[in-house]
């Protein structure tokens, strides 16, 4: 570029940044005004947010865990359940049984959309004499003599479908099992009145004193959504009051505290307003939002804050400091901005939903942090100048950190080959280690010990019959193919099969119902528990049953007797074991039942399974775009395909850096942490334009390139050391967090911001020194310029 366009860009620019500064100081009460009605206008709307942490939530419509899931339904009725556990000394004691049927009376009258609560008295259960049925509760009424209790108990004690479903194997703990009916599709959200409606009947007086453990999709769906709006709320004050001191000491003052909050907070108003508007859900994702953000989004404030002063240093009077910190930060501020919301946007590739809806959301806060950042900042510095003189001299804490950063950067340029070689071999071996990473998306074992479900969850795993459930659709292929004995042989064989799984606790289908009513026939004669011999006593025996009165067979045979249901209860298994038991299942059915059987999955472990398989690919998806649409964006900041391919290799280096932190300290990759390398990307990327930029502008007024690393450094190693200190302890703030990923996500970015802050200050001298991609020009001075710094002497 030569001089005079240089001059000509420059003076241009000056003219605009003194328009823009005169508007603002004419409207600056307008402005106030009008950002506060907003306010209020996105508080109104906020009162629309909706919680969804579903299963369904992660998922498309059309996705294939989708479509099992409402086949399943259509099949078998609603897969929602709630397990209520009663931990007692004996629970056959009468005393004891009252109080549980109460409880589970109580349940039954208060708690919407439930379609069958069953207990130990009321479960089904069945008995035989002279070839004939009867299926009846296993007590009519509880039992109060010894004789009668010993009797109850030892029926109880020998059904195996009970074990460990409605009693543990000690015989100390009951439970209660809630089926939910199909929920009406007029009533928003149904499944979040369960839980409230099940807390509230337990607080009762004569309820209290039980030791109570729950677990269930509505109960998991219900602490989930109030773990969101809680996480998001005590993380978002903490990181408030973080970046309050840390712009009280930066900023020299109140004034640099409130003006970066205001326009912060507003910008989380705003954003949290349009998702309230537009009728979007929040989830889990959202827990980092309003956190981010402040971290994130003070990055422009902090610049303009800082460049204001630094003028100021210089002996620039108020509003000429501010024209020239307006007409220097404009351009690099709205690129940053740009770039921070290319890597947010980039989620949208993604085919979870939730962290698609995260990325919009993030992206919007950030579009809207500029537009605050650039208005309210000067806004609050018209309305409120500063009344000092200007300094002539910087203080002392900012000549120390000067010194430090120039050292790093004589030390960067003297030993540019070394410090490329060492970024490259370690961007490389971090790489390389990225694809020895392990997924897990097992949100529960995620949650602190702190929390209750977790603790539930935990309980259900070592006392009873586990936290997790596999449902299998066992396609016939024909009308009442699923009642044929050869069908029914080798869906015995898949259950035996899925109980030597270490994990599995128990397995329940048809089989075992036509098996114990082959029992009850022959009177609980040893070794009639079995499949008839012949497809005529198969028959008969779902006959009786249905003639009985019995009432479980539509959870366990479709209405056209087509498909049939194999329920898998086992301990809560980690992302890697669910999938190996899956492929085991599919295999066996291959090798050892010649693929006859066609099966489909569904319930937690398939939504486990199925949410892995994009988190991989999410991860590279969004990666890549971010990556493609940032490097555009930075070529076309710059002006120059060098310079903006060059300016990506140290945002490279961040990203890819943690990906070594995670195989060295043995974190997964998870949903959460899939979104780690985009966030990044955008993050750094920030100060890495404020740097290109004013490297770009100083080599031009300067034309030497040792000289030109000096001014930039002076200009912008203040203002990128300040916001990389704001955000490693923004970010820090996570680790306050009752999640486990979300305290993953916070620390490796600590890491990576530090990476980057190191990168910018150091890769970026050297590769610029050593590969020179530039041409050198005419030195000018333009009359906005201060005096130039004079660079330190370096070796050859």
């Amino acid at each position: 570029m030569k001089a005079k366009s240089y001059e000509l860009i420059e003076s241009t620019r000056q003219r605009r940044a003194r328009a823009y500064v005169s508007l603002l100081s004419c409207l600056r009460w307008p402005i106030i005004i009008l950002c506060l009605m907003l306010a209020c206008l996105s508080l109104y709307f906020s009162r629309n947010l909706v919680f969804d942490n579903s299963n369904e939530s992660f998922f498309e419509k059309d996705d294939p865990a989708v479509l099992a899931i409402e086949r399943f339904r259509s099949l078998f009725g609603n897969d929602d359940a709630v397990a209520v556990a009663i931990k007692t000394q004996n629970v056959f004691e009468y005393e004891t049984l009252v109080r549980i049927k109460d409880l589970a009376e109580a349940i039954e009258k208060q708690v919407p959309y439930l379609k069958k609560t069953t207990w130990l008295g009321n479960v089904e259960y069945l008995s035989g004499y002279n070839d004939e049925i009867t299926a009846a509760p296993l007590a009519e009424k509880i039992p109060k003599t010894t004789q009668e209790m010993n009797e109850f108990k030892k029926k109880a004690m020998s059904y195996p479908d009970y074990l460990n479903t409605l009693i543990s194997e000690d015989g100390k703990i009951a439970i209660i099992v809630l089926e939910c009916d199909i929920y009406p599709k007029e009533v928003k959200d149904p499944r979040k009145k369960i839980a409230p409606a099940i807390y509230s009947i337990l607080k009762r007086p004569q309820f209290e004193a039980l030791d109570v453990h729950l677990v269930g999709a509505p109960i998991q769906n219900y602490e989930t959504n109030y773990l969101t709006a809680y996480e998001a709320i005590k993380l978002g004050l903490i990181c408030l009051t973080v970046q309050a001191v840390l712009l009280f000491y930066f900023g020299r003052g109140l004034r640099a505290v409130m003006a970066p909050i205001v326009t912060i907070v507003l910008s989380i108003v705003y954003t949290i307003g349009i998702i309230g508007f537009m009728g979007w859900t929040l989830s889990l994702m959202t827990i980092m939002l309003p956190a981010m953000l402040l971290s994130v989004c003070l990055g422009d404030c902090v610049h303009i804050i800082a460049d204001y002063h630094r003028h100021r240093d210089k002996g620039e009077e108020h509003i000429a400091a501010m024209i020239s910190t307006i007409r220097e930060c404009m351009l690099p501020c709205l690129i940053t901005s740009l770039t921070t919301m290319l890597g947010f946007l980039s989620f949208i590739s993604t085919d979870i939903a939730p962290i698609r809806m995260a990325g919009l959301y993030s992206g919007i806060g950030v579009g809207l942090a500029f537009i605050l950042a650039i208005t309210l900042t000067p806004v609050a510095y018209l309305i409120w100048p500063e009344k000092k003189a200007p300094k002539q001299a910087p203080e002392a804490k900012n000549i120390w950190l000067d010194a430090m950063l120039n050292k790093l950067v004589i030390f960067s340029v003297e030993h540019r080959r070394g410090v490329v070689v060492f970024f490259t071999l370690t961007t490389i071996v971090c790489a390389a280690l990225f694809t020895r990473l392990k997924v897990e998306t097992n949100f529960i074992k995620d949650l602190s010990l702190d929390i209750q479900y977790r603790r539930d969850s935990d309980f259900f795993d070592s006392r009873l019959g586990g936290a997790m459930a596999l449902e299998i659709m066992v396609d016939s292929g024909r009308e009442n193919g699923a009642r044929d004995i050869g069908f029914l042989t080798d869906l015995e064989k898949l259950q035996r099969y899925a109980e030597t799984n270490p994990h599995t606790k128990k397995t329940h289908s048809l089989v075992d119902t036509i098996k114990r009513v082959n029992e009850a026939l022959h009177n609980e004669a040893p070794g009639s528990r079995r499949i008839p011999e012949n497809q005529d006593k198969v028959s008969e025996s779902i006959f009786f049953y249905e003639m009985s009165g019995g009432k479980n067979l539509d959870k366990e045979l479709s209405f056209l007797s087509d498909v049939a249901r194999v329920h898998v209860q086992t301990r809560t298994m980690s992302t890697a074991e669910v999938k190996a038991f899956i492929r085991a299942l599919d295999a066996f059915i291959e090798r050892e039942l010649g693929g006859r059987l066609k099966t489909q999955y569904t319930g937690q472990m398939a939504w486990v399974a199925s949410i892995s398989d994009h988190v991989l690919t999410g991860q590279v998806s969004s990666l890549v775009s971010a990556a493609v649409s940032i490097t555009i964006m930075m070529i076309l900041a710059l002006w120059s395909l060098k310079l903006g391919l060059i300016s990506m290799l140290p945002n490279i280096v961040p990203m890819i850096a943690p990906f070594g932190l995670m195989w060295l300290f043995n974190v997964n990759v998870s949903i959460v942490l899939m979104v780690f390398s985009s966030v990044v990307i955008g993050i750094c990327v920030d100060d890495t334009t404020h740097f290109y930029i004013n490297f770009k502008r100083n080599l031009a007024l300067n034309s030497d390139y040792r000289q030109a690393l000096f001014e930039t450094i002076l200009n912008v190693g203040r203002p990128v050391t300040y916001t990389t200190v704001s955000l490693v302890l923004g970010f820090l703030v996570f680790a306050l967090s009752d999640v486990r990923t979300t305290i993953q996500f916070g620390l490796l970015s600590c890491g990576a911001f530090i990476w980057g802050w190191l990168a910018d200050l150091t890769f970026s001298p050297a590769l610029l020194y050593l590969l020179q991609p530039l041409k050198k020009t005419t030195s000018v001075q333009i009359a906005t310029q201060a005096p130039t710094f004079e660079a330190p002497k370096l070796s050859s």
